[in-house]
């Protein structure tokens, strides 16, 4: 798909699905902008059109790529403008931080409506379409950007090979350093400079020094820091084209070859007097020096010179009161020596044709009239000038004041224009941009600085806002504050994901009133001084106070005491819990089926069971003692005591039984307490108790026989009663 610098838009030939087409005619009329934002879009687009957008559409590429494509950003003019109305053409995009990786064309504009704005792109192998090896051969650097037809495309970029281009005018090679500048004019400040840096000497350039090694260049001076100053022409010859001075001795090491010397004189007091009349032509050599011999000299000169017509080298003619060319097309050239002036003194000057000033100034005293004039390079402007129409500028204006009078005057850049005393921008939907140099900020009435991303009010002032506009006037240090008399909002709005920050170590005051003064709308803060809250608007309408958490009316929150150290729990006005550094005190503590009450501990469902249990071997300790599936343990070496009050008893239930203490003698404890129940396995093999001095049976003091002896009885009996 070939693209040329002045033909028409490229011809396209698909084979795979294309990636986005942003056309404005397609939209409602009533819209305002046909616009897209694309961020963070990566677009694998072979052999065809990744992004095309047009018709009057506007594009934001954010941190996007296109890979293969046949062109990765194609701007077109369009054929039916915007929402098809036939006014508005053409496209405009902004790109930042975005690539366009392999494919055969970067970004093309096709149209004179068609603007692009790359900052920070990255162009990569462009021109070998969907070759994947990034052999560099393949590389066609001119496919990067094409502009076509008008189309304007002002870029920022990094190449394949890290080389860095701003536009055609600025050029850094990342492999062998050079740095190549393609500009009408570089102007320096007072302390700026270029400082170049080589294997064995460096050059120096600021507004009023070139230093290359050890040779100086000031004003009109050639200086050697170190040793002589050598001309050597690489021809073998040096000519000097204007008079040269020596001012010392003139020391020549080789031969002068003059062809047909002539000497006359050697003081300068010599003179030469002819006496006759010439009757033929004063011809010098005809094999001499190309630009003749010279009649006179600096300080022996001929006075008057009788002639009907002087004419120069076949170039230039004088004649009668006519300075002119006799070569056609030729410039007529009035130059002066060094830092002389070219002066017109006590009288007018008319120019029919165009004048060409390739000096440093052009002083005219007096009056001057001008018709159209065309400038190439710098203008430096000493006092005043009157203009009257209008003027046009390209390259770099100096002056200290700069002054446009008159009804309706104006003074017109690319982007914006100056009228009376406005700033307004001439470019559709363009920021106006103001901006320090280096460290410098923007001070607006040397009371507001904004340097980077800071707003910063100087000392002893503050702004305010009318009309949406920030003024300044006397007031409290470091505030911002809306006007009461104006219905608009001072607005901070940071770009993409940036914060507004107020950077202080003081405070920043929110707005403080009553009541009745309180409008307040969702996300707006204020400070009310009859409640001592500090208040905002819900998003439904509704109030949101922020010394700690309440409902819309206030009467249902959770505070803090001033200094008391407690949180307050309060429903419908009244306290209903408290938590203080100790504990959390209510008078119903309820969690799900669970409430807590005063002492009490209760299942709020009918029939259901109050549950503790812990997790894995864990207890559920109350106090001292531990329950644990169906064990109740004293966690301390004392009794387990089960009490019952007034009346009250403890009952066993059941038809099982209940299991004592087993153990032997050895097993008593030494200090057992009356009442103390056991079974005991030695001897006896009976319950026991102590009754404060002795362990007795708990059956009583009665004898016991042995089975056998029961057994005996039980025969005696039987054979008695038969």
């Amino acid at each position: 798909m070939p693209v040329s610098g002045g033909g028409g838009p490229p011809t396209i030939t698909y084979t795979a699905g294309r990636g986005a087409l942003v056309d404005g005619s397609v939209v409602d009329a009533s819209s305002r902008e046909a616009s897209m934002l694309f961020h963070s879009v990566t677009m694998i687009t072979p052999d065809v059109v990744a992004l095309e957008a047009t018709n009057g559409s506007r594009v934001e590429w954010l941190d996007s790529f296109t890979y293969f494509a046949e062109i990765g950003i194609h701007l077109t003019q369009g054929a039916d403008g915007f929402a098809s109305l036939g006014t508005k053409y053409g496209a405009e995009i902004r790109s930042i931080g975005s690539a366009n990786v392999y494919g055969t064309y970067g970004a093309v504009a096709d149209g004179a409506d068609t603007l692009a704005y790359l900052i920070s792109h990255n162009f990569a192998y462009i021109g070998t379409g969907t070759d994947t090896t990034n052999d560099p051969k393949l590389v066609i650097q001119t496919n990067e950007v094409v502009e076509t037809n008008d189309g304007k495309i002002h870029y920022e970029s990094v190449d394949h090979k890290g080389d860095f281009r701003i536009g055609n005018i600025f050029y850094i090679n990342q492999e062998t350093g050079a740095v190549l500048f393609d500009a009408q004019a570089i102007t320096f400040s007072p302390t700026g400079s270029i400082s170049l840096e080589g294997p064995t000497s460096n050059a120096y350039i600021d507004y009023s020094v070139v230093q290359v090694g050890n040779i100086r260049i000031q004003d009109n001076n050639i200086d050697s820091l170190l040793g002589p100053v050598n001309f050597l022409a690489n021809s073998g010859s040096t000519y000097l084209n204007t008079d040269v001075y020596v001012t010392g001795n003139t020391v020549v090491s080789a031969d002068i070859n003059v062809d047909g010397n002539l000497f006359l004189g050697n003081q300068s007091t010599d003179t030469i007097t002819v006496f006759s009349n010439l009757t033929q032509d004063l011809l010098p050599d005809d094999v001499g020096p190309a630009y003749g011999y010279t009649l006179g000299s600096s300080s022996v000169r001929w006075n008057t010179l009788f002639s009907n017509a002087l004419t120069v080298a076949n170039v230039t003619e004088i004649t009668n009161n006519t300075i002119s060319t006799l070569t056609t097309n030729t410039d007529l050239i009035l130059r002066a020596s060094t830092t002389g002036k070219v002066v017109v003194a006590n009288t007018n000057v008319q120019i029919d044709e165009s004048l060409t000033v390739n000096g440093t100034s052009l002083t005219v005293n007096g009056a001057t009239s001008f018709q159209d004039i065309d400038l190439t390079g710098n203008i430096l402007q000493t006092g005043n000038w009157n203009q009257t129409g209008n003027s046009y500028f390209t390259g770099d204006i100096l002056t200290d004041n700069f002054e446009i009078v008159g009804s309706g005057s104006y003074i017109t850049f690319p982007n914006f224009k100056i009228q009376n005393n406005e700033i307004s921008i001439t470019a559709l939907n363009q920021d106006l941009i103001l901006e320090g140099n280096a460290a410098g900020a923007v001070v607006f009435d040397d009371i507001v600085k904004i340097s980077g991303t800071t707003i910063q009010v100087l000392p002893g002032l503050s702004i305010t806002e009318t009309g949406g506009i920030l003024v300044t006037e006397s007031g409290i240090p470091y505030a911002i504050e809306g006007d009461v008399n104006a219905t608009q909002n001072l607005s901070f709005a940071p770009d993409g994901t940036g914060n507004v920050i107020i950077d202080t170590t003081n405070a920043i005051q929110i707005p403080v009133g009553n009541n009745s003064t309180r409008t307040l709308a969702a996300g707006e803060i204020r400070y009310n001084n009859v409640t001592n809250l500090y208040e905002g608007g819900g998003a439904t309408g509704g109030l949101i106070s922020f010394n700690g958490l309440y409902d819309s009316d206030r009467n249902t929150y959770i505070t803090t005491g001033p200094t008391d150290n407690v949180i307050y729990f309060g429903i419908n006005n009244v306290v209903k819990a408290t938590i203080n550094n100790t504990a959390l005190n209510s008078s119903i503590f309820q969690i799900d089926n669970i409430r807590f009450t005063g002492n009490s501990v209760s299942n709020t469902v009918s029939g259901n069971n109050l549950i503790f249990a812990p997790n894995g071997t864990g207890n559920t300790v109350l106090t001292n003692v531990g329950i644990s599936e169906n064990n109740i343990v004293n966690l301390n070496n004392t009794a387990l005591i089960l009490k019952s009050t007034g009346v009250g008893y403890i009952k066993f239930v059941g038809t099982n039984g209940v299991v004592v203490p087993v153990g032997d003698n050895s097993n008593r404890r030494g200090t057992p307490e009356i009442g103390e129940l056991r079974y005991n396995t030695q001897t006896t093999g009976v319950l026991e108790v102590f009754n404060g001095t002795d362990w007795i049976s708990a059956v009583g003091n009665n004898a016991t026989i042995s089975e056998a002896d029961v057994l005996d009885i039980l025969d005696l009996w039987t054979l008695i009663l038969g």
